[in-house]
C-alpha cells in the first residue's frame, strides 16, 4: 500500500529517475500511472539526434533545457517554464545523471534537479530502474518515498553551488539505497 500510495501523486513534483536505456522514459509515466509527465530533455539530445527525433520530442512535448554556460537565455526561459508547470500542478520529469548509463551502475547527480526542488518548493519523487530494459522481460523498477529538500537545508544555508552540489550528492545517495533495497527485495 506505501508504495501505491508513492505511485499516485496528487500535486505537482518531480519524478527522479536513473538512466539505464532509451527506454526510461517510457518506463517513467508506468510507473506513475495517473499523472501525464513532462519529461526534461537536454540540448545534446534535443538537437543532435536528426529530424525525425526532433520532430517527436517536439510533439511529445518535453521540456528543452541548456546549460547555463553554454546557452544563458534558453536556461533562465526553461527554468522559468518549469516553475510555471509546477505552479500548474505539473509532474515533470528528470533523469539528474544527465546520460544513460550503458553499464548499469549510477552516475553523479547534476545540481538542476535539487536547484529547481528548492526554487519551486516542490517535492521530488524518486524511483530506481534495477536493471537494464531488456524486449519482452520484466523492468523492475522501486518507488520510494516523496523527499522534500526544503527540509534538507541547514540552518543559514543559501543556494550556492555547494549547497545544490551537497544536495545532488544527497539525492544520488538515497537513490542509491532505494536501487539497493529494491535489490534485495527482488
Amino acid at each position: 500500500p506505501k508504495a501505491k500510495a508513492n505511485r499516485h501523486p496528487k500535486k505537482e513534483g518531480i519524478a527522479l529517475s536513473n538512466h539505464v536505456a532509451f527506454a526510461d522514459a517510457q518506463m517513467l509515466p508506468r510507473v506513475y500511472p495517473c499523472r501525464r509527465i513532462r519529461m526534461v530533455v537536454g540540448d545534446i539530445v534535443y538537437r543532435n539526434n536528426g529530424s525525425l527525433m526532433h520532430f517527436w520530442l517536439k510533439e511529445a512535448h518535453v521540456l528543452h533545457v541548456s546549460d547555463a554556460e553554454a546557452d544563458p537565455s534558453l536556461s533562465f526561459t526553461s527554468l522559468i517554464e518549469a516553475k510555471e508547470l509546477l505552479r500548474c500542478h505539473a509532474l515533470l520529469g528528470i533523469f539528474p545523471e544527465g546520460k544513460i548509463n550503458w553499464d548499469g551502475a549510477m552516475g553523479k547527480f547534476y545540481t538542476g534537479a535539487a536547484g529547481l526542488a528548492l526554487l519551486s518548493g516542490a517535492p521530488l519523487y524518486p524511483s530506481v530502474t534495477l536493471r537494464k530494459y531488456r524486449p519482452f522481460h520484466f523492468q523492475y523498477v522501486v518507488v520510494g518515498d516523496p523527499i522534500d529538500l526544503r527540509a534538507e537545508l541547514q540552518t543559514g544555508e543559501t543556494l550556492s553551488k555547494p549547497t545544490l552540489e551537497r544536495l545532488a550528492k544527497l539525492l544520488e545517495d538515497k537513490l542509491k539505497s532505494l536501487r539497493e533495497e529494491g535489490e534485495r527485495q527482488l
